[in-house]
């Protein structure tokens, strides 16, 4: 599996037996859809600068992922695009 530079998995120091990285995939968290806000993502958004603006913390970023299953990563996430935001109290429930 290939990493693009700015991934949060290039430095990843879990190797598998042949010396090739291993990243372990948790298990996808359900959000209830009626208690997220809308986002329109704007040129120079960022996953993890959403989820700050949202949470408060960066590293959250996940729950947006989480809750929008129709993208399987951040990078294919463009200027335009909608996104649907985990209320804080659903995410303080699973963090």
């Amino acid at each position: 599996m290939s990493l693009y530079a700015g991934s949060r998995y290039a430095n990843c120091d879990r190797l598998r037996k042949s010396g090739r990285p291993f990243l372990s995939i948790p298990e996808r968290v359900e959000f209830t859809a009626s208690k997220c806000t809308l986002y329109q993502v704007i040129a120079g958004d960022t996953i993890d600068g959403i989820a700050y603006k949202f949470y408060g913390n960066a590293s959250y970023w996940w729950c947006i992922m989480d809750a929008n299953r129709e993208y399987s990563s951040e990078l294919e996430i463009k200027a335009g695009d909608i996104l649907q935001i985990p209320s804080v109290d659903e995410v303080r429930k699973v963090v």
